[in-house]
């Protein structure tokens, strides 16, 4: 069921379709209490594809923020939305921003052992994400590797 909501919410239909609260009301009156059922990586995946529902960014990176205080106790979806709200920073043009709160994920990665890969691969797309419009080249295709 789960792997079946991760793509479901992920569909484009709900950005072609309606006023847009379409994904915002699935997501409060199903999915947002099933945070300790689900898997925690799946769930916070279905957070994030449900995030992009808000019209304003900074109601996205709220949403997101609420969502971390409701998986404090699973450090892996905790990186993985924390990422997603760097990258939305980085898309309202908040770049140093973006950059500070890479960086505090990465020295707490770093901490912890046994991370699950998908936090990795999320953490250097962002990065990629942040060099590349900064044109540091070097450090765009050092993040990619």
């Amino acid at each position: 069921m789960t792997d079946s909501m991760v793509v479901y919410v992920a569909n484009d239909c709900f950005d072609r379709i309606g006023d847009g609260s379409e994904l915002r009301v699935l997501y409060e009156s199903l999915i947002q209490g099933l945070n300790h059922k689900l898997n925690p990586l799946k769930y916070a995946k279905i957070t994030i594809s449900c995030s992009r529902a808000f019209e304003d960014i900074e109601d996205s990176i709220a949403f997101l923020g609420k969502a971390i205080e409701r998986m404090e106790r699973y450090k892996d979806a905790v990186f993985l939305l924390e990422v997603s709200q760097a990258e939305k920073k980085l898309a309202l043009g908040k770049h140093h921003d973006s950059l500070e709160q890479l960086n505090d994920i990465r020295g707490r990665i770093e901490q912890v052992a046994d991370v699950d890969s998908k936090v990795y691969a999320n953490l250097a797309h962002v990065y990629g994400l942040y060099y590349k419009r900064k044109d540091d080249h070097e450090n765009y295709f050092k993040s990619c590797l």
